[in-house]
């Protein structure tokens, strides 16, 4: 009966038994100086793997949190590389735009870096729109050819003599206007949030959907080739010429619409930053305040004005 006793108890196992046998290494809480079995030794050793264990958990923790700030720090420098445009302006900065040779006489007059300069969620519509500006050059270029071919084969030289005379204008003035007065102004608003940049904008680019729609028409002395003039040619039976001015106004109507896409996108846009009209009023009277020649200009007008009321003062007080 006992040995079914014995067998039946967990602790009666040898290895159970050997294991309660082991003298476990007491903490140091459990130390009394004062018992008859007190050796300093053990005390020392006990003191030693505690301080370890609390040095080894406090080095832990402060690596784990220097982790955490340097993850910090790199998504903040990451956010300041990429996400936010460089608003200061380095002194020695070159100007790289537009791209001339070493040897031309002309130097660039802008800079321009849409990576480096526009925020991220920007940097897309500001691309669009040097591709629209490339575009609508290349166009008033071929226009140039379309009324050359007019030249040729129209009956009235005089004509279009002017329209292509006029061409040629059209093509030296309106690019590099339409870059400067259009395409910067965005690119400027982008980059600095301008209110003033984004009004310009939107008036000169409004401006300049309504000129590419007249463009399209073929006005005659206008000096571009369009619907009216493939239809004449039709009609004189010059089919490939006819059919290339049509060309030509098909090219300015797809700018007209593709423009007004990019100012109803810019306006979306527009209305979900800070910019506002009033900004533009205030940067317009702060930008006309700070100019030299105004300052130099009203300082030279009230200096005339108060010696004229001084003369007329003092002669008064003569008579």
């Amino acid at each position: 009966m006992f040995r079914d006793q014995d067998a039946g108890n967990p602790f009666s196992d040898p290895s159970v038994q050997n294991v309660s046998t082991i003298q476990i290494q007491p903490h140091v809480d459990s130390f009394n100086p004062f018992s008859d079995d007190f050796n300093p030794k053990e005390l020392q050793v006990a003191v030693i793997a505690t301080n370890q264990d609390v040095v080894r958990q406090a080095t832990e923790d402060l690596n784990r949190q220097l982790d955490v700030l340097n993850s910090a720090a790199e998504n903040i420098e990451y956010r300041d590389q990429n996400l936010q445009p460089q608003h200061v302006i380095q002194a020695d900065r070159i100007k790289n735009y537009p791209p001339l040779p070493p040897c031309c006489p002309i130097k660039p007059c802008f800079y321009q870096d849409i990576a480096g300069e526009i925020p991220v969620d920007f940097r897309l519509v500001v691309r669009l729109h040097y591709i629209f500006w490339a575009v609508y050059s290349f166009v008033l270029f071929v226009n140039i050819a379309g009324c050359l071919g007019f030249f040729l084969f129209a009956k009235d030289q005089l004509m279009a003599g002017i329209s292509f005379a006029i061409s040629i204008v059209h093509f030296l003035v309106r690019m590099p206007c339409s870059y400067v007065c259009w395409f910067r102004p965005l690119y400027n608003a982008f980059r600095s949030g301008s209110s003033l940049n984004f009004f310009a904008y939107f008036v000169i680019s409004g401006f300049q959907i309504v000129v590419l729609a007249i463009d399209s028409i073929g006005i005659v002395y206008y000096g571009t080739v369009g619907w009216m003039h493939g239809f004449n040619a039709f009609a004189a039976k010059r089919t490939g010429l006819g059919a290339f001015f049509i060309v030509i106004a098909i090219l300015f109507d797809l700018l007209a619409i593709f423009g007004f896409l990019l100012l109803t996108k810019v306006n979306l846009l527009y209305r979900r930053s800070d910019a506002s009209f009033e900004r533009a009023r205030s940067e317009l009277n702060q930008n006309i305040a700070s100019n030299q020649y105004v300052r130099q200009t009203t300082s030279a007008a009230a200096r005339d004005a108060t010696r004229i009321a001084t003369e007329q003062a003092f002669n008064g007080s003569q008579c």
